[in-house]
């Protein structure tokens, strides 16, 4: 058990889920605080059992897993100002037996490093295609990241100032004055994805009749270019799957920047929090 570490574990309606991922921290950090967001099974109960503190979140304010990290952050800062390290784990996840060790170890031994995070792996990764998925976009190349999900370890101090937005809205805070082009790629390509193919074909159809509809072949063409040349899965079945889903993500990421500047036009746009 580590003096300077706090584990700060999220979730709604997890039942044995959450018993696995407290018996997995509670053993690894001086306390374990769970934010419940309005569960309505034994979570809290499970969690007492335990030896977690447990906290409630307002139900007068919708509930993001955000607003749970703050909140188990805040109580943190208030009952343990000593605290250096604080781990925070969503309720359907476990901590391996030597993650808050060796995460302790590494930042301690990289004063420039704020957080750390390890790979996150599906319990059942063939139980379901979205299981799947999410496997395989969770094994990315270990080495430094611009951005992280919310299972890390990560400096108290660092937490305290840390913010995230998405795409459009970090775009359009950083894309222009940061080098690296914060989120600009990502802003862009669904707009070449999406609007570009489609406009071409309504307008060839309108000059050459339904053989414009060729140029919608754009789309399997992208699946088999991503399938050959980018994706690392092994198999031609897995391959194939991983870069139908990376060519159809471009539709809801359109989605997702139309109400971001719908927003911003009205004046009110929206940090977008998970879940």
């Amino acid at each position: 058990m580590l003096p300077d570490v706090a584990i700060v574990a999220i979730g709604r309606n997890e039942g044995e889920r959450l018993r696995l991922c407290l018996k997995s921290a509670v053993s690894q950090a001086l306390t374990v605080i769970y934010v419940d967001s309005g569960s309505t099974d034994d979570s809290k109960v499970i969690a007492q059992e335990l030896g977690a503190h447990v906290l409630d979140l307002d139900l007068s304010q919708p509930f993001t897993a955000a607003r749970a990290r703050n909140t188990g952050f805040r109580w943190i800062r208030e009952h343990y100002p000593e605290i250096t390290f604080v781990q925070f784990i969503d309720g359907d996840c476990e901590l391996d037996q030597h993650w808050i060790g060796h995460a302790h170890r590494y930042l301690e031994s990289n004063k420039n490093i704020v957080a750390t995070f390890g790979r996150r792996r599906e319990r059942y990764p063939m139980a379901s295609i979205y299981n799947q998925l999410c496997d395989w976009e969770w094994d990315i190349t270990p080495g430094e990241v611009k951005s992280f999900g919310g299972d890390v370890f990560i400096r108290s101090e660092a937490f305290q100032s840390r913010s995230g937005y998405a795409y459009a809205l970090g775009a359009s805070l950083h894309g222009g004055s940061s080098p690296e082009r914060y989120w600009v790629r990502e802003t862009l390509r669904p707009w070449v994805w999406v609007p570009v193919p489609l406009s071409t074909c309504i307008a060839l159809i309108y000059l050459v009749g339904l053989a414009g509809l060729t140029i919608l072949l754009v789309y399997p063409l992208q699946i088999i270019r991503v399938s050959i040349f980018r994706s690392t899965r092994s198999g031609w079945k897995n391959r194939i799957t991983e870069a139908t889903f990376n060519t159809l993500a471009r539709f809801p990421e359109l989605l997702g920047q139309f109400r971001f500047l719908r927003d911003r036009l009205l004046g009110n746009p929206q940090i977008i929090e998970y879940k």
